[in-house]
């Protein structure tokens, strides 16, 4: 019992140290640096910041470039610690090398060498099928002789004389190389140990060099601020800033190694401040860029998920480099660069520079719509005008700083080459270009004017041409802003008087063979209506196809495809894969339930357009109350007024065309309506022919209302798709002709009716359905005057149907209002009917 407290209480004790070492863990980086800026308060008090800008000013050129090519070499041995630590592995010799050196130069701006990347070096080198043992063993490998030398070199330097510390290292790294050679061997020993003695110094010697490299590049940096110092202990100061930077465990020691160096170096605060943003820039922050660079364009050319979003990040970044050229261009340039810039080039390159910056700051904007869709030749184009106008800035005023930002943002667009496959069709003029147009005017013009409020306009500044002076510059600036006018303006002349593509109604032989597929594998009369000639048709072999329209950025497919059971999926990929080779993205209107599951899996969103009124017609007749309102009507229009009806064939529909015609146009007139097209059928002969048509026939025989009969394949369904009744035309012949047309429907053997949908119908009615759920069922409540929602959900009910919901599907969440507005505007057959439902739809 007493050894059961006994181990409970221990149990608490070790859990306490745990927590405590993992609080001190967390903390510790902070605590050390606080240590270091404590012991050397007073030195960094000192630190004055200009006088740090004016030392960083005053670097030696020369110097800098030793530092640069000793970084050169130092990259170029990091590549060989996986060469000698992979050794047999099945990866060759120049990969392994080109690996090692890119997970180095990545890894070492985050901590110091191979401390850190090993989940990148997991990741470059799994497509070469290493073991993941052996990748383990190499890094620890690494990370054992990187460590050791450091510790060597820093021991050697602090402790002995400079002569004597080259010796010392040597022979230690060697006795160690021994000593881990013969552990190797045993059979105990870990697996990162299992080298020999020839492959563990030829190990160390990589690092020994490693470190002597890097000692090179910071005592070049040093050097370079002109201030006296002695190389040896510059050395000394070097190792031990590294030491506290991997004790500290912060990325590349940064802020405890350099608060050391700060306060230790003996070149005064300001120059140690100025060397080591240089050191930092040149060993650090250059490598780490480029290596971002080639993981970045590696993981573009293997398809990798998580750079999905890069070609919209992209298209941000590339506009606000666009608005920084514009801004530079409209801004006076600084007299002290014009006057080194006169003595090179002549004053008329710069003119030409000028009007260029403000023509290609445009084009970047432009183009950045077609980066973040993903257009090949968006992305080649933009990388050729980023490079443009990081010239055209130094050709203008010298203006590094954004040549600066406009070469690094080419250099990271070029990388990501394989992310832009698609080729840009979409059309580009649109509100979207009017208003870039007018964003790019607005930056230049007010950037502009409010930089040279000092000079007062004059004519004569139109033709002023110099360098330096003042109202040169303006003129510059006047000339720059008439040129982007006038380029805006002619480009959206271009781009808004192009003939669109215009669409190509189908052939008759492809309306015959989507109704042969229909009629041998559909259901459901709505896939019929492309017989209208309003929709293009998307074949899948010879047992499937979609009607379809293109409208803006949208392929929108109308309701059901018709498609065998089980091929469902092919199918979608099928016509995903046509919407991604016409750069458009796909929307289905008025589909069933069934395909929600299959878009769902694609990623779609959905909206419940309404609800279907489907009537059972087996259950349907005159007889009782429940229908004693259809009989009176019937019975007042034969019995009294002596109308009639008939259903007359496909074959001679011809024959009734005329008349057919005279009741469209003089229903189309009392209603001041327009066709309509994709959803609602129109007036077509060729359309009408194909199909029954019901006629209703005053007491002369003459006919005053019609309606076309839609046969579904096997007898499942009948539908309507215009149903239409002359001026003269008594009130309820609507109401008789559906009637009649039911029971003609039901002693043909048909199953159903189908009414068709009523929009909007129970959409959005619970609180808790989605927000444009629920604001369209404001519009159902509140939008009567306008487009009869209620009433025509009240009309259909009254033949007491069962409601079927239908939904429209769509890419992302947030188009929705875009992607209805398209599809209301294309049923509408235009925007003025759209926006005037009562004088311009059918």
């Amino acid at each position: 019992m007493n050894q059961t407290v006994g181990s409970v209480q221990r149990g608490k004790v070790y859990v306490f140290v745990l927590r405590a070492l993992g609080s001190a863990g967390r903390w510790w980086p902070f605590l050390l640096v606080g240590a270091v800026a404590f012991l050397g308060w007073e030195e960094l008090r000192r630190i004055d910041l200009n006088q740090v800008r004016h030392s960083l000013h005053s670097l030696s050129g020369p110097w800098l470039l030793v530092a640069s090519a000793f970084t050169v070499l130092n990259l170029a041995l990091l590549g060989c610690y996986d060469l000698v630590t992979l050794e047999g592995s099945p990866v060759p010799r120049t990969a392994r090398w080109g690996l090692g050196t890119l997970a180095f130069a990545w890894s070492n701006f985050l901590t110091l060498g191979p401390i850190a990347g090993p989940a990148i070096r997991f990741w470059l080198y799994r497509p070469y099928g290493v073991d993941g043992a052996v990748l383990r063993g190499a890094i620890v490998a690494n990370i054992v002789a990187f460590a050791a030398t450091l510790a060597v070199c820093f021991l050697a330097s602090w402790g002995l004389h400079p002569a004597l510390a080259p010796i010392f290292v040597v022979a230690i790294l060697g006795l160690l190389a021994v000593l881990l050679g013969r552990l190797g061997g045993t059979a105990r020993a870990p697996q990162w140990m299992r080298r020999g003695i020839a492959a563990w110094a030829t190990l160390f010697g990589v690092a020994l060099l490693d470190w002597i490299l890097a000692a090179c590049v910071f005592v070049g940096v040093v050097l370079s601020t002109g201030q006296p110092a002695d190389w040896h202990d510059i050395v000394k100061m070097f190792f031990a800033g590294q030491v506290i930077g991997v004790i500290s465990l912060l990325p590349g020691g940064l802020g405890s190694a350099d608060a050391f160096w700060l306060i230790r170096l003996p070149i005064g605060a300001a120059a140690a401040g100025a060397a080591l943003i240089a050191y930092r820039t040149i060993y650090y922050m250059g490598p780490w860029l480029l290596a971002c660079l080639v993981l970045l364009r590696r993981g573009a050319s293997a398809g990798a998920r998580w750079l999905k979003p890069v070609p919209s990040i992209l298209a941000l970044l590339i506009g606000g480099g666009a608005v920084v050229l514009l801004a530079s261009t409209a801004s006076p340039a600084l007299a002290r660069r014009l006057r080194i810039l006169e003595h090179w080039v002549p004053v008329g390159v710069v003119e030409v520079s000028h009007l260029v910056g403000a023509l290609t700051g445009l084009a970047l904007l432009f183009l950045a719509r077609g980066v973040a869709r993903g257009y090949r030749e968006a992305h080649r184009l933009t990388v050729a005008l980023l490079l443009v106008g990081g010239v055209v800035a130094l050709l203008k005023g010298l203006d590094y700083e954004e040549a600066i930002i406009l070469f690094a943002l080419g250099g990271v667009t070029a990388s990501q080459a394989p992310l832009f496959r698609k080729e840009g069709r979409a059309p580009w003029f649109g509100w979207t270009t009017i208003v870039i147009a007018a964003l790019a005017l607005g930056i230049f013009a007010v950037v502009g004017f409010r930089s040279y409020t000092s000079i007062e306009y004059q004519p004569s500044l139109w033709w002023t041409f110099g360098f330096t002076g003042h109202p040169d510059q303006v003129a510059r600036f006047l000339r720059s802003l008439a040129f982007l006018g006038i380029s805006a303006v002619a480009f959206l002349l271009y781009a808004g008087l192009r003939v669109p593509a215009p669409f190509h109604p189908p052939t008759r032989d492809e309306i015959e063979r989507a109704l042969k597929i229909h009629e041998e594998c559909g259901t459901g009369t709505s896939p019929l209506m492309v017989a209208a000639g309003d929709k293009s048709i998307f074949f899948f072999g010879e047992r499937a196809f979609a009607a379809y329209r293109v409208v803006g950025s949208y392929v929108v497919v109308f309701s059901d495809p018709t498609v065998p059971q089980g091929e469902e999926r092919d199918f979608l990929e099928a016509l995903m894969a046509l919407a991604h080779e016409m750069d458009r993205r796909l929307v289905f209107y008025q589909v069933a339930p069934f395909w929600l599951p299959l878009l769902h899996d694609h990623g779609f969103s959905f909206f419940k357009l309404g609800e279907e009124a489907i009537l059972d017609l087996e259950g349907f007749s005159l007889e009782g109350a429940r229908w004693k309102h259809f009989r009176h009507a019937v019975n007042r229009l034969e019995g009294r007024e002596g109308y009639s009806f008939t259903v007359v064939s496909p074959s001679d529909v011809a024959a009734h065309l005329p008349e057919l015609k005279r009741i469209s146009d003089e229903w189309l007139s009392t209603k001041e309506a327009r066709e309509k097209q994709f959803s609602i059928g129109s007036f077509n002969e060729a359309y009408l022919t194909r199909f029954p048509c019901a006629l209703a026939h005053d007491h002369l025989g003459k006919p005053i209302a019609f309606a076309n009969v839609l046969t579904g394949p096997g007898r499942q369904e009948l539908s309507i798709d215009l149903m239409r009744h002359s001026a003269a035309a008594p009130e309820g012949i609507m109401d008789y002709l559906f009637v009649k047309l039911l029971l003609w429907g039901k002693a043909e053997g048909y199953r159903s009716f189908n009414f068709g949908m009523a929009p909007l119908a129970s959409v959005g009615e619970i609180s808790g359905a989605r927000i444009w759920e629920r604001l369209a069922h404001l519009l159902f409540r509140h939008g009567e005057g306008l487009y009869n929602f209620q009433g025509l959900r009240a009309y259909k009910a009254k033949y007491h149907p069962r409601w079927v919901p239908r939904y429209m599907a769509y890419p992302e969440f947030w188009e929705w209002p875009l992607a209805v507005v398209q599809v209301s505007v294309l049923i509408a057959g235009g925007w003025r009917s759209f926006l005037q439902p009562k004088r311009g739809t059918s």
